[in-house]
Parts: C-alpha cells; sequence; structure tokens
C-alpha cells in the first residue's frame, strides 16, 4: 500500500498570541492522520524549513505504564500559550493509561490482552454488538466471556485489533481540545524568530508506508482566530428536570431491588429520581463547510454562554435590553462542545429553583478551533421562557356516594377528597392550590304523543311521533317511557309526524298510546368558581428504622392516613400513622401494580435493612367541603363539579369565568385540565296542586257521551299541564267505597264525603305523561266515580292532591237477563198465548214481544207487557188477531228504563234491552165457523160482455175462488183463485145467463156464499 501525500497525513500552523515579556509570535502547529492507520511507530517527526531547516522533534503518545511516568510526561507537554488541564490528577486523567498504552504501536504484545481487558473496563462489551465478529466467531449469538475468548489466538488478534482501534479513535476525539492533542502528541507550539513566511511539516512512517505533509504559509503569518457561527438560534422545547425533593439524594437502590436494562445492565441511580416537566432552550447555530483535509483552520468545538434578566422579566413579552457590563455564564465550563449531526445542537435548562425557566435569557456563541484558539466576536440570540406547563389534573372521589339529596333551599355539600400524590407530584410539583368549578345541568322532560307503532326486525320497532321540537338524534340514548316499559331510543327526526325508532325491552313492544316521555339533560348552567384550597406541601423524609411494614421515619408527618411514597419500591402504598414519627404501611391488593415490587421486598433475606435509609414522600390528604346553590327551578339533575390544580405562575392568567366569591375572580396561575366530578342530585321539593276545572253544582258530569251505549264506559280525566313535571298519578274511588252517602244526598254532599276519605282512593296509573287520563269504569254497575290528581316532579316527589273531581255519573248500561222458559201455544179463537219467566233483577223491566211469520228475517212487535208476573213468576202475553193455522215465531226481550246521560239534568230516559230469548212456533185455531163474504154485488157491461162482481169479507180468508157456471148445468168451475184479501172480480164471458159463488176460506174451513144470477146480452 502506497500512502498518498497530503491526503492520509495533514498539518496546520497559523500565529497564536505572544508571551507578556516576548514579542515573538508563537506558532501553533497541529497535526493528524488518517485513524485507520493507527499511530506511527516511530511517532510523528515536525520540523520547520525556510532559510533554515531545523527539526522541531518527534512526537509520541506518552507513557503510560504507571501514572508517575504519565503525570511526568503530560507535565511536559504544557504548551507556552493556551488551554491546558487545570490539575493533572489521577482521578481525572488516571483511567487514560490502558487506553493509551493499548493505542500505542510500541507496547510489548504480552501486554495486550491485559490491556484489552482493561478497556472492556472502561468502554463496556463493545465487542458483543460489532455484527463482523460475530459474523466469524459467534455467528449463533451469545458470545463466550471474554475471557474465554482471549484465550484463543486467533479471536484474541481480532478482538485485540477491535479495541485498538477503538481507542485511536476515541483519542482523536479527545485530541479535537489542544490541551488533548499535546498530551497524546499531536500539537505543539512553537516560538517563532521572525514574521517571516513559515513552512512546517511532519513525516510519518507505517508499514503500509511513509508519508510527509506540508503547512500552508499563508496561514503561518496570519492569527489563528476563527469566526464565530453566521447565526445562533434559541427555542423553547419540552424536556424534564429531577423532581426538587430529590435533588440531594444520597441513597441508591440495594442491587437485588434496582431495576435493569434491556441488556441485564443495573440502572444507573440518577435514572431512578423521578422527573417532571420543563421547557429547554434549544439552540441550533451554523454549521462549518465541510473541510477537504483531514484538519483545518475552521471552528470544531464552540462554548456557549447564557446571560439571565431575572425571574420577574417572564411576563414581559420583549426581551430587555443587554446590560454593556453582561457576564454570561458559561454552560458547560471547562467542557467545549462538538455541534451534532442534527439541530438541535444543545439544550440548555438554566440553573434555578422551582419551577424552572422563568424569565428572559440571552445566549453567545463562540468557535474554537483545532489549536485552542476562541473566535474574537460571538453571535447572540436571546428566548423567552415562561412557566405555561399545565399541571397534571388531579384525581378525585365523592364521599358518601354519587347521589346527593338537598333539603329545600338548602344548598349542596358535596364531601370531595382530591387525590394527589406521587403520580400527579412527579408531573407538577409546582403546584400551589386546587380550584373547583361547579355547573348544574337540570333534567328536563318531553312530551311524545304516539300516533303509531310497528315492528321493525327482531329488536326495534318504529314509531311515529306527532310532533318532536328537538333536533334530530337529540335525545339518542334516552328512554323513552310507554306503557309502563321504557324504550331506548335508537334514532330519531324531528317536526310534525317525526320517525322514530326504539329498542324493545324483553316482552315489551311499544304501542300506539296516548302520550309518553322522554326525560333527557337540559342546558347546563355557566360554570362558576366556588371554591379554592392552597394545596398541602410533600413531606420529605427517610426511613430511619424498620420493623416488618412498620416504618419510623426522621420527620414528623400529618397524623391522619395517606399515600406513601417508597422510593425503594419507587411507587405510593396506603400508609396508616402510629405513635412515634411511625407508619404502618398497607400490603397492596392483588392486582395492584406495586404488588410486585411490594414481593421482591418483603421476600429479600432482610428487607428491614434494605428499606432503611430509602427516601420517602408523605403526601397529606386533601378532603373539602364543597357548597354551592342549586339554581332556581332546579328539581332534579346532574351537579358537576370540575377541580383544576393550579400552579400560581403570576404572569398566566386562568380562564375568566363567573365566581360566586369575589375573591374567586380573575385567579392566576396555569391549571390542568378539569377532572370532573359527576353527581345525581335532586331536590326535595314537591310541584305544586294539579289545577283541575271548577265543579258547577246542579250538573251531572257523565262519564260517556249520550251517542255511546257501551259496556264499560269510560271517561277523560284531565287537568292543566305543568312544567317540569316526569309523570302524573290518577287516583279513583268509586262511590261504593265511600262511607256515608246515602240515595238522598246531593253531588255537593257526595264531594264532601270523598274528599274525607283519602284511602277510598285506590291509584289507576302512575305512568300519565300527558294532562289527560282516560279511564275505563265498571259500566255494568249504577254508581258515581270520583278522581283525584297530582304530579310527580323529576325528582321523584309527589305534590299534593288536587280538588275532587266528580261525582262522574256511570251511564246504566247493564242489560238485564233475555227471558227464559219460554212457551207459545193456541189458546182461545186465532190468539196465541205466550209465556215466559224473567231471571234476575225486575225491577223498572218491561218486555218486548216480538213476531215474525216462520220463514220471514224481519222481527215486528207485537206488544209491550208491563213486568208484573204471577203468583208463580210467570209472565202471561195473550196475542189475539192471529192468523188460523199459520206457523208464527215468537220471543221476548226485557227491557230496562234508565238516566240518559244526554240530558245533564238527569231528567231524560232510556231504554237498554236484553238478549232476545230463544224463539218458539205457535199456530192460531179457530174455534167458530167462518163468516162468508156478504154484500155481493153484480156490474154487467153489455157493450164489452164484463161482468163485475164485489163483495164485504166477512173474515181474514187465505183466499177466495170465483166459481161460474151457466144457468142450465148444476156444475160449477172455478174461474179465479184470489188472496184472501180481495173483493173485487171482473172477466168477459159469453151472452147468456151465468150463476156466480164465492168460496173463501181459512185453514181448512170452507164458507159458500149463495148464488147470484146475471145476464149477458
Amino acid at each position: 500500500m502506497i500512502l498518498v501525500t497530503g491526503r492520509d497525513l495533514h498539518i496546520i500552523a497559523c500565529k497564536r498570541r505572544p508571551l507578556p515579556d516576548d514579542v515573538r509570535p508563537i506558532v501553533g502547529v497541529r497535526w493528524a492522520s488518517r485513524p485507520d492507520l493507527g499511530f506511527p511507530l516511530e511517532g510523528y517527526g515536525v520540523g520547520r524549513s525556510g532559510n533554515v531547516d531545523f527539526s522541531i522533534g518527534r512526537f509520541f503518545l506518552p507513557a503510560s505504564t504507571n501514572w508517575p511516568a504519565f503525570s511526568d510526561d503530560a507535565h511536559a507537554r504544557k504548551p507556552l500559550r493556551g488551554p491546558w488541564f487545570p490539575s493533572i490528577d489521577e482521578t481525572d486523567l488516571g483511567y487514560l493509561l490502558p487506553i493509551v498504552r493499548l493505542a500505542d504501536p510500541r507496547t510489548p504484545t504480552a501486554e495486550l490482552i491485559d490491556l484489552a481487558q482493561k478497556v472492556i473496563d472502561v468502554f463496556g462489551a463493545l465487542h458483543v454488538s460489532d455484527p463482523a465478529l460475530a459474523w466469524h466467531f459467534w455467528p449463533a449469538g451469545s458470545p463466550a466471556p471474554i475471557s474465554d475468548l482471549l484465550a484463543d489466538a486467533t479471536i484474541a488478534a481480532e478482538i485485540i485489533a477491535f479495541y485498538r482501534r477503538k481507542c485511536v479513535d476515541y483519542l482523536n476525539a479527545l485530541a479535537l481540545r489542544f490541551e488533548y492533542s499535546m498530551l497524546f502528541g499531536l500539537a505543539t507550539d512553537h516560538l517563532a524568530d521572525d514574521d517571516r513566511e513559515l513552512h512546517y511539516e511532519v513525516q510519518a512512517d507505517w508499514r503500509e508506508g511513509s508519508c510527509v505533509a506540508l503547512s500552508d504559509p499563508k496561514h503561518a503569518i496570519d492569527p489563528c482566530d476563527p469566526s464565530a457561527p453566521a447565526w445562533l438560534t434559541a427555542d423553547r422545547v419540552p424536556g424534564t428536570v429531577g423532581h426538587p425533593a430529590f435533588a440531594n439524594l444520597q441513597w441508591s437502590h440495594p442491587a437485588e431491588l434496582s431495576p435493569r436494562d434491556s441488556e441485564g445492565n443495573l440502572v444507573p441511580t440518577a435514572a431512578l429520581v423521578p422527573r417532571g416537566p420543563a421547557a429547554f432552550s434549544a439552540l441550533s447555530w451554523a454549521r462549518p463547510a465541510p473541510e477537504t483535509t483531514l484538519i483545518g483552520y475552521r471552528p470544531v468545538l464552540y462554548r456557549l454562554g447564557r446571560f439571565g434578566h431575572g425571574r420577574d422579566t417572564a411576563g414581559k413579552l420583549v426581551t430587555p435590553l443587554l446590560p454593556a457590563t453582561a457576564q454570561f455564564d458559561p454552560l458547560t465550563p471547562g467542557e467545549d462542545l462538538l455541534q451534532g449531526p442534527t439541530d438541535p445542537s444543545y439544550l440548555d435548562l438554566p440553573g434555578m429553583s422551582w419551577p424552572p425557566l422563568e424569565g428572559h435569557y440571552h445566549y453567545a456563541i463562540r468557535g474554537v478551533n483545532l489549536l485552542g484558539v476562541e473566535s474574537a466576536t460571538d453571535t447572540r440570540t436571546k428566548v423567552r421562557h415562561h412557566d405555561d406547563l399545565a399541571p397534571a389534573s388531579p384525581r378525585v372521589r365523592i364521599r358518601g356516594g354519587p347521589l346527593l339529596v338537598l333539603g329545600h333551599g338548602e344548598p349542596a355539600r358535596v364531601p370531595l377528597e382530591i387525590l394527589w400524590e406521587a403520580g400527579e407530584d412527579f408531573v407538577s410539583p409546582d403546584v400551589v392550590d386546587f380550584r373547583v368549578t361547579a355547573s348544574w345541568t337540570p333534567l328536563a322532560a318531553n312530551t311524545l304523543v304516539v300516533q303509531s307503532a310497528g315492528p321493525a326486525g327482531v329488536l326495534y320497532y318504529d314509531l311515529v311521533i306527532a310532533g318532536i321540537a328537538a333536533a334530530p338524534d337529540a335525545f339518542v340514548g334516552q328512554r323513552l317511557s310507554l306503557g309502563g316499559a321504557e324504550f331506548p331510543i335508537v334514532s330519531h327526526a324531528n317536526g310534525a309526524n317525526a320517525a322514530m325508532r326504539v329498542r324493545r325491552v324483553g316482552a315489551h313492544v311499544p304501542a300506539a298510546s296516548a302520550a309518553g316521555l322522554v326525560i333527557f339533560a337540559g342546558h347546563p348552567t355557566p360554570r362558576t368558581r366556588v371554591l379554592r384550597v392552597a394545596r398541602r406541601p410533600v413531606i420529605a423524609t427517610t426511613i430511619v428504622a424498620a420493623q416488618g411494614t412498620t416504618l419510623r421515619f426522621d420527620a414528623a408527618a400529618p397524623a391522619e392516613s395517606t399515600r406513601l411514597y417508597l422510593h425503594l419500591l419507587r411507587d405510593s402504598v396506603d400508609a396508616f400513622p402510629l405513635p412515634g414519627n411511625q407508619w404502618r404501611v398497607e400490603t397492596p391488593a392483588d392486582g395492584d401494580p406495586v404488588r410486585d415490587a411490594w414481593d421482591r421486598w418483603r421476600s429479600a433475606p432482610d428487607p428491614d435493612a434494605l428499606i432503611t435509609g430509602s427516601p420517602a414522600l408523605v403526601f397529606p390528604r386533601h378532603v373539602i367541603e364543597v357548597v354551592t346553590s342549586a339554581p332556581a327551578g332546579f328539581t332534579a339533575g346532574v351537579l358537576e363539579l370540575g377541580v383544576t390544580a393550579a400552579d400560581g405562575a403570576e404572569y398566566v392568567a386562568s380562564p375568566t369565568m363567573p365566581a360566586t366569591d369575589p375573591a374567586l375572580l380573575n385567579l392566576r396561575g396555569n391549571e390542568s385540565a378539569r377532572t370532573p366530578a359527576v353527581l345525581s342530585t335532586r331536590r326535595l321539593t314537591p310541584p305544586p296542586a294539579v289545577g283541575v276545572d271548577a265543579w258547577v253544582p246542579n250538573r251531572r258530569t257523565w262519564a260517556t257521551s249520550a251517542a255511546t251505549f257501551a259496556e264499560g264506559a269510560t271517561y277523560d280525566v284531565s287537568w292543566a299541564a305543568m312544567a317540569g313535571i316526569g309523570r302524573y298519578e290518577v287516583w279513583r274511588a268509586l262511590e261504593d267505597g265511600i262511607t256515608g252517602v246515602h240515595d238522598a244526598a246531593d253531588d255537593a254532599d257526595r264531594r264532601a264525603l270523598a274528599a274525607a276519605q283519602p284511602e277510598a282512593f285506590a291509584l289507576r296509573s302512575n305512568q300519565v305523561f300527558a294532562p289527560l287520563y282516560r279511564d275505563h269504569l265498571p259500566g255494568r254497575a249504577p254508581t258515581r266515580s270520583y278522581y283525584r290528581v297530582r304530579a310527580v316532579g323529576l325528582n321523584g316527589i309527589a305534590g299534593d292532591f288536587s280538588p275532587v273531581i266528580g261525582p262522574i255519573y256511570i251511564p246504566d248500561v247493564r242489560p238485564p237477563p233475555p227471558p227464559n222458559l219460554l212457551r207459545a201455544v193456541a189458546d182461545v179463537d186465532r190468539a196465541i198465548r205466550i209465556e215466559w219467566a224473567q231471571p234476575g233483577d225486575r225491577d223498572r223491566v218491561q218486555f218486548v214481544v216480538e213476531q215474525r211469520q216462520k220463514g220471514s228475517t224481519a222481527w215486528s212487535g207485537v206488544g209491550t207487557p208491563v213486568s208484573d208476573a204471577s203468583a208463580d213468576g210467570r209472565y202471561v202475553f195473550l196475542h189475539e188477531g192471529v192468523p188460523p193455522s199459520t206457523p208464527f215465531e215468537y220471543r221476548v226481550r226485557a227491557v230496562r228504563s234508565v238516566d240518559d246521560p244526554i240530558d245533564p239534568t238527569g231528567a231524560a230516559q232510556r231504554q237498554i234491552s236484553s238478549l232476545p230469548s230463544v224463539t218458539r212456533v205457535a199456530s192460531a185455531i179457530l174455534r167458530a165457523p167462518l163468516d162468508g163474504p156478504t154484500a155481493i154485488m153484480v156490474d154487467v157491461d153489455p157493450g164489452a160482455g164484463t161482468v163485475s162482481l164485489s163483495w164485504d169479507n166477512g173474515d181474514a180468508y187465505d183466499g177466495v175462488a170465483i166459481r161460474r157456471r151457466p144457468a142450465d148445468h148444476y156444475a160449477y168451475s172455478t174461474v179465479a183463485t184470489l188472496p184472501g184479501p180481495a173483493a173485487s172480480f171482473s172477466e168477459v164471458v159469453p151472452s147468456g145467463t151465468w150463476s156466480y159463488q164465492l168460496r173463501a176460506w181459512i185453514a181448512r174451513q170452507h164458507v159458500t156464499t149463495d148464488d147470484v144470477e146475471v145476464t149477458v146480452p
């Protein structure tokens, strides 16, 4: 391999500042070679060329066989002018001994294995994650212990070479600082004789070849000052800071209880300290153009300084002017910063007490080159830090349950416990108070009239509602009370004839009903501040003794049960006070996240010793009573208390909202999000009495209209609608159950007796949602009914009863029982005797006897006998004038006369008929001879040859036969058969003398008239 001059080795040189007593310039010389080549075996040879060439010296890594040799070498390398270590102390630089020794190519081979093990102690086991070594020597993973690997000569050579490269890289990285480059033989100071152009060169030899590099003479006569970055920015970014209670933490976890990382290494103590959020200054600055050589004259390190204007400037929006005497405090004293590959390059947390990062700040940056020279000027920027970090939300618990009952006119008193412990405090240790707001949401009731209902699949029903005033789907999730069941509302439209879908409930299905009810949340009141309570401070303490789960502390804690943060467990447990600053800690329940850590602690060989000395934090309890008044008209609903935590920052205003206490107006300080505490609330205030129509004396109120005579009467009980009512109750009393009522009592007396006997009323329905209830009454019983109505508020409390409604007269719709034991037989001449019996009550009962000829469909009444029965209880009706021998059907109805509701005075009557009795068939008989036709008259029309006859019927004949014969014959022939009622006949006959005869009959009896002779010309 041939090394290329100028690419594998470079040297730079430029003038540094002169010594105070010497005007000669000091030239800083710095060189570097490719890191993969390592350090040359014979060191770097450095010389100067010009009018006179001479050697400056040969430079090696410092002696590293022991600390005295290393220290002596370091002291000898101190530069004439420029940065150097404050002191050469083994505690600071002693760790470099094995690193320098392994990087030095002059180190004997016999020492390399031991040095590799020492370097691993410094760097950690880097070889484990190296892919090249793993590919060759442990392809299946899980490498053998380092001692076993180094026992194999082939593997040991590769591992030693691996760590030698790491050491060279590490030393080159440290050599970015000029004092380290001097220490490692990579730089020197040269006292120049004059200001002539100076040429410096460096030469090195490796097994691969030799290399020589020359400096640029132009830079050797120019100042070494690098330029500052072109720009610097500072932005606020989130970060974390250690919790104040652990600022001086000296205790560390015992190894058996200390957490480990993913590789099994113990987590450092600093990583176990709880941290809280803060804002950092994210600093970024311009990056220099990339070098074309291994080394150059541009900045490689940077120095940052900070000037704080003070915490009281945090509220100002404009950064104050920088004072002329301002001194920038270094952010990393004694350490220069290396710019990382990404922005921001540095995060700064100004050092101050909690809360952090308040006020305005100026930042300044300077560049430092490889020769340790700082830029003569700086670049500046500014940033404002103010505490706008909202605290964590507190947890809240309601004592006494989520239901609150208010007395009439009394304020709401809600006992709250604010839970604030490690989980919240580690995020927001600067909280100073807790603030409580209140908002009342009343329940509202919406009456919905259901027009129709029908199934929509197996689970749902579709309804049509007369009108929904709310927005579409506003009631989704609520329940429709309908027909004694509550149906969850799935969806709905709005307006007239709005569609609604509900879910069926068990065996209940919705049906068209007069009205249903939806109870829903109304508009909440504006959120109002009602309370502010100071946060009780956290007590930081230390466990000085332990006996089982009884712990003694070095500080007095509140004499009450609380939550206790044990840093040993890194979690909180319940603790109960005992005398003498002792506390008993409660074993966490199964499933509690801290239970695993607890079990590991208690199962250790000596748990009492493990926890002794451990820090602990006591979080006092915050138990408060919130007092707030319900808004006017509030009956029932929800009270939501919102609890926030505030840090009290003076320059960040809290949201402005109404407050019951003027001292709570315009509070300041960052606030957390609200934690709601929700209570179902109702007031013990009954609704007013229901208003009903005034009673009008001497005027009857009937249960049904005059046009409706049904078996069961109905009455529509109505009253005035009321706002804020959940439902109504309708109670009824029948007059039979009211003591003291007699027939002579008037309606006013009846009402007074009903009002005085509330126990006589029975609940008809408590699921009435509209101011109307249709009651079905026992119409079979002639009685009167009375009603009382009361409202039930949304709080479930019933109001006073309305005045008595009634008496309501129930129409007498009792039909009498049908007559029985009916008999119909022929009696006297042409008469039918009908007999029957009447069961049941016969008061005011009359009868209607109905007849029809057998085979006919229409019945007709033939008599209305009174209700006078014979001694044996039989009723008799004789139907006279019945045509004999003709079968007739007979039946009887019983008829009652009752008051007619068409007349509010009760004077009009109407009849109620029973069902008809059974039907009986009977025929009348003749007991006397028939009376024949009389007054027979004959008229002849000679021109037409027409003979006309007329007569008077002497009886109700079945028929009349007209008979004729010639005068000279003895036998008659029938020329016509007329119906019984006929009384005339005419016919055309030939000329001659004729004899006529009429023959009438009823049943089987006949009567024949005498002959009537007539001559036709």
